[in-house]
């Protein structure tokens, strides 16, 4: 084998657009902010009215985003949850279970701010992503 392959871990980032276009210098350092986790179906991953630790971006299956009792929206690769409370410093607005096994991406609060602060083009992403759930909500 010859020359050096990115970490699988900068790969695993390129796939997710709120990373899009980051240089592979960055997603290295974004790489090491962040944590795995796998969850089975019918998992709680984030519960309403509880402190937020961080933000998660799915990167395989689905879950179910509620309010209440209510059916909010349904997510899947590549999309965010949780980054409401870590922007507004404010308890969950919504429940979030796994409607599938999932492999998430965890980022926490402090690393949120320091990913922010590194790749700002994240926010942009972020923003964009608030955006199009208020205009189709």
């Amino acid at each position: 084998m010859s020359g050096s392959a990115a970490p699988p871990s900068i790969d695993r980032l390129k796939a997710i657009p709120i990373f899009e276009g980051i240089d592979d210098e960055r997603l290295g350092r974004i790489a090491a902010m962040t944590t795995e986790f796998d969850a089975p179906a019918g998992q709680v991953l984030v519960a309403a009215r509880h402190e937020a630790s961080g933000l998660f971006i799915l990167e395989e299956g689905r879950v179910v985003v509620k309010a209440g009792d209510a059916f909010v929206r349904e997510l899947g690769p590549g999309e965010l949850f949780g980054e409401l409370a870590v922007i507004n410093e404010g308890p969950r607005s919504a429940t979030v279970i796994s409607k599938t096994p999932v492999k998430c991406i965890a980022v926490g609060r402090a690393d949120f701010w320091a990913m922010l602060d590194l790749a700002p083009e994240v926010a942009v992403g972020i923003l964009k992503i608030l955006a199009s759930r208020v205009s189709t909500s």
